[in-house]
């Protein structure tokens, strides 16, 4: 059982704080990495490594458009 904030929360947080992504990072590589040893033999460490943001700028990016996904229009 997950505790903590769920997903949803975290990427909503991104936008101000870059560092909520992290523990995304880490709920989620084992899974991502065992699909893409499935799929990919021999490049799930390339995949996995391209699939995660490396820094802030783009970390933040992603939870403005979570934002603005989850806003009415």
């Amino acid at each position: 059982m997950t505790t903590g904030p769920n997903d949803e929360e975290l990427l909503s947080r991104t936008a101000r704080d870059p560092a909520s992504f992290e523990p995304l990072v880490e709920r989620h590589s084992t899974a991502l990495h065992g699909y893409f040893a499935r799929r990919a033999l021999g490049a799930a460490d390339d995949l996995l490594a391209e699939l995660w943001p490396q820094d802030d700028e783009h970390v933040a990016g992603i939870g403005l458009a979570f934002a603005r996904r989850r806003r009415p229009d």
